[in-house]
């Protein structure tokens, strides 16, 4: 069923369901997710959610892909940490290694002209 307008009201629901008793079972019986914007009965929400204000409960389906999809940010940031660290260490390997060769060099170069020097 399309979403009623907004000028309707409520009277969509009224025209959904026959007598009153159904329409008051149906409300009491259904929630609104704030994710998905379904009405569902209560058994697709946890207990927690339930006892979430309207505007933040989200039926189970949607709180587990949520977290499914906060499992994967997580990781990949995790990941992405991690690589990062690994490439930063790299690099100051790298530096590490020229300093010591650039050291080395100049070593030499002091040997060299003491050499030179005492001829």
């Amino acid at each position: 069923m399309a979403p009623p307008p907004l000028q309707d009201g409520l009277g969509w629901l009224a025209r959904r369901y026959a007598d009153v008793d159904s329409l008051v079972d149906f409300i009491e019986r259904s929630h609104v997710c704030a994710s998905c914007g379904k009405a569902l009965p209560r058994d697709a929400f946890s207990g927690a959610q339930l006892k979430r204000s309207a505007a933040l409960r989200r039926c189970r389906q949607c709180a587990e892909g949520s977290r499914s999809a906060e499992s994967s940010r997580i990781a990949s940031a995790e990941g992405q940490f991690l690589l990062q660290q690994q490439q930063q260490q790299q690099l100051e390997q790298e530096r590490e290694r020229r300093r010591l060769e650039m050291a080395a060099a100049r070593k030499r170069e002091r040997e060299e002209l003491l050499q030179q020097q005492q001829q």
